[in-house]
């Protein structure tokens, strides 16, 4: 890692199911409006996944500030963590480091309009699988009967929610051919999207580890962590963890948790996250769970 670069610590915490949401690329501008324009970038990066666009607009932040940002795993960088690390010029992994296939998510407590039978999520791959696991699997191969499975699959989940599921995938290939651009200069078009539809089809499951050595073998601009570098980012991870752990006790709120984390040498801010307690009504009898609501909280701030 070099010294002659600014390291930020971006870590999200599996235990409390916290993900990239738009909270955390509003305070990651404040942070870089702290900071201020630097030659470059170390972004130290821990999370399960969230929101695609926010992960793309949060690389595009960090382009705002610097021209050459080191990507540095851990642990994981999951779903919209791993598109967030294919911004980078380079990707620094150690022994336990893993990135994840990109296929989009539908979720069933994100609002997606699938049945209370569907699974908590399903991937634009499950979709794509669900014909041809019919055709290997019971020989369906006519016409009439693959209209009879789009039928039963539109049963489970609302047909717009499938075509937005398509262009879901479509705008991911085109996101990551984009962001792609800094870490593969020399790669043409054509091969940055063949790589992202890799990436999305090219595993049989969405909670596929993409190790360091499978993501250098496609051709990625990564590098492998000193022994000494991963003996001190592991120490690091631990105490991000310990952290998360015992910070709910100094929370702002008696019910809020600790839930992520950002932070560099003289700029430390926290997110809490308070769970509701109540319930709403649906209008027909139904309770419906309020979600909880995190908010950031700025610890320390070096006055400049």
């Amino acid at each position: 890692m070099s010294s002659q670069s600014l390291t930020i610590v971006y870590y999200t915490s599996e235990a409390t199911g916290k993900f990239i949401d738009e909270s955390d690329l509003f305070q990651l501008y404040e942070l870089m409006q702290y900071i201020g324009k630097r030659h470059s970038l170390n972004l130290v990066l821990n999370t399960t996944g969230g929101d695609v666009e926010v992960a793309r607009r949060m690389a595009l932040l960090l382009r705002e500030y610097t021209s050459t940002v080191d990507v540095f795993i851990v642990f994981q960088a999951l779903s919209a963590g791993s598109i967030l690390s294919l911004s980078a010029d380079r990707i620094v992994m150690g022994s336990t480091s893993r990135l994840s296939p990109i296929d989009p998510l539908l979720r069933r407590d994100g609002g997606d309009e699938l049945t209370e039978s569907s699974p908590t999520s399903v991937s634009s791959e499950d979709v794509r699988s669900f014909i041809k696991m019919a055709e290997d699997w019971f020989d369906v191969k006519t016409e009439e009967a693959r209209l009879d499975l789009l039928g039963l699959l539109c049963q489970r989940i609302f047909p717009t929610t499938l075509s937005r599921l398509y262009r879901s995938e479509n705008r991911i290939v085109q996101m990551t051919s984009d962001l792609l651009k800094k870490q593969l200069p020399g790669v043409d078009e054509n091969g940055r999207t063949e790589l992202a539809f890799k990436l999305i089809r090219g595993y049989q499951s969405h909670d596929h580890s993409l190790s360091k050595a499978e993501l250098k073998a496609l051709g990625l601009n990564v590098i492998f962590m000193t022994d000494e570098d991963e003996h001190f980012f592991y120490k690091l991870w631990k105490g991000c963890d310990k952290f998360i752990t015992t910070h709910k006790y100094n929370c702002a709120s008696r019910n809020a948790t600790a839930s992520s984390l950002l932070f560099t040498s003289d700029f430390f801010a926290v997110n809490e996250y308070t769970e509701q307690s109540v319930q709403l009504s649906d209008g027909m009898g139904n309770g419906v769970p309020l979600r909880g609501s995190d908010n950031w909280r700025v610890l320390l701030k070096k006055e400049r």
